[in-house]
């Protein structure tokens, strides 16, 4: 099985397409993820790789750590993509943010971070949950935007001298800390969910992107795993783009509607 990842990975065409249906405990996941080891380890080889499946919990991230054996080269390689949430979940409590910029939005987010992760937050009730995931969701965003404000203004130069300076500058390295996305474009292998893979990715120092759609995923090589599953995803969003098309196309309507009632005469409708 090996050989056949490998022997695809390395092809020279742009498009292909392999299927492999091997039978449960046949090893799939871990041939997998030392084909991808070796195919990232290797300098001539220069396409992306990506490695989608339908939960964040479900990607391999020990199998590939392992197939490493070096957690240093692992970290240089292989970018693990959260929902942003997610991210400020996880590195925001750890990281350290000067002074000066520990505003609203920063206390706000810290605030809503410490509830959503408290211990006794599963003993509530859904609807309550639910509300909290909610406004968690409109902080982080919040803060998000803050952030493209101080990049904006007090970060100077093209995308990349500005990559470089939050990677490098001591006063804005928490910025990377807590979105290792603004180095999106540095890694070789991605592992994300497949609702991940549909959506936008933002790096802050430039417009965001669903990566199926970005510069980056040109020539990629793109493992699915659980495919029937994945597929069931990718039909839900599909589905729901198609109906927020369809509300944004009212609201346009209507708001089109209310501002024509202002300036023309009742019958000229």
């Amino acid at each position: 099985m090996l050989k056949t990842i490998k022997n695809f990975c390395e092809e020279k065409s742009e498009n292909g397409l392999l299927l492999v249906d091997p039978n449960t405990g046949s090893g799939k996941t871990y041939w997998s993820c030392q084909a991808i080891r070796e195919y990232a380890r290797n300098p001539a080889n220069k396409k992306k790789v990506y490695f989608t499946t339908t939960l964040l919990k479900n990607l391999p991230v020990e199998d590939l750590k392992r197939a490493y054996k070096d957690e240093n080269l692992f970290k240089k390689d292989v970018l693990v993509i959260k929902s942003n949430v997610d991210f400020v979940k996880e590195n925001l409590p750890k990281t350290y943010i000067p002074e000066k910029y520990r505003t609203e939005e920063y206390e706000t987010l810290c605030k809503l971070i410490r509830d959503c992760t408290s211990p006794d937050y599963e003993k509530f009730p859904p609807f309550y949950r639910d509300e909290m995931s909610k406004r968690l969701s409109e902080a982080e965003k919040a803060f998000r935007k803050y952030l493209r404000r101080i990049i904006s203004a007090q970060i100077k130069g093209n995308e990349k001298e500005r990559k470089s300076i939050i990677k490098n500058d001591s006063r804005y390295q928490w910025i990377g800390e807590i979105y290792p996305t603004v180095f999106t474009d540095d890694y070789k292998v991605y592992l994300l969910s497949i609702s991940k893979f549909l959506r936008r990715n933002d790096t802050l120092i430039k417009p965001s992107t669903p990566f199926i759609s970005a510069d980056i995923l040109k020539n990629a090589i793109v493992f699915i795993d659980e495919f029937d599953a994945s597929k069931d995803t990718i039909q839900e969003f599909i589905i729901e783009k198609a109906v927020n098309a369809q509300n944004d196309y009212l609201d346009m309507v209507k708001e089109l509607h209310g501002k024509l009632n202002n300036y023309l005469p009742a019958n000229s409708f």
